[in-house]
């Protein structure tokens, strides 16, 4: 019975063990995820609203677009010059 009891006391003793890291590891860390935001530069950091956001037109001055009632289809206006468009004209794509 006795060494029961002195087994539970030195499991007890064992997972009271603290492994708090210290504070330059924890700097390091959020230094890491600090520069791994800050690849994706449509991602700010401190953002908290967005885990991920995938970058569908390149160029144009209207940051503007909007998705159809049934999420299937993206509207936005562009003048991307490459695709031989003068000035602003709305246009349609599939989601997928």
């Amino acid at each position: 019975m006795k060494h029961t009891y002195f087994i539970i006391l030195i499991l007890v003793f064992l997972s009271c063990k603290n492994d708090s890291k210290t504070p330059s590891e924890t700097e390091k860390e959020t230094q890491t995820e600090i520069t791994e935001i800050a690849k994706d530069t449509l991602i700010y950091p401190g953002e908290k609203h967005f885990k991920s956001i995938r970058q569908v037109t390149f160029g144009g001055d209207n940051a503007e677009a909007y998705w159809s009632f049934d999420d299937k289809q993206l509207v936005f206006q562009s003048n991307n010059k490459g695709w031989n468009v003068s000035c602003d004209q709305m246009f349609l794509m599939n989601a997928n």
